[in-house]
């Protein structure tokens, strides 16, 4: 899958930091985001393929995100993570999106 994106939706600036490198290192381009209200916007002005729901936000946004039809209609996918380290990051993307499983 050709350019990659994802959206990060954080209030810790340290952890969107560390997600940046990690996603980056990957291969992946990121798009950093402390601001919920903004989020339509962005994907609208960028191919967004996953948003990643990190730590802070609050419950009823997360819900909002995860059962938002315009972000279901744009087949973006949703995944919450809250750590465990860039191996479990990867894994998870990998299983939601096979395609980017690297082929030996």
């Amino acid at each position: 899958m050709e350019n990659f994106r994802i959206l990060v939706l954080g209030k810790n600036l340290e952890i969107l930091e560390t997600l940046e490198r990690i996603i980056k290192n990957n291969g992946w381009e990121v798009i950093l985001s402390d601001n919920s209200e903004n989020i339509i916007d962005l994907i609208e002005q960028n191919l967004i393929n996953l948003i990643l729901l990190s730590s802070g936000n609050d419950i009823n946004l997360e819900n909002s995100i995860k059962n938002n039809a315009y972000i279901k209609s744009k087949n973006i996918k949703v995944l919450e993570h809250f750590g465990g380290g860039s191996g479990l990051l990867k894994c998870e993307i990998y299983q939601l999106f096979p395609d980017l499983v690297p082929c030996d």
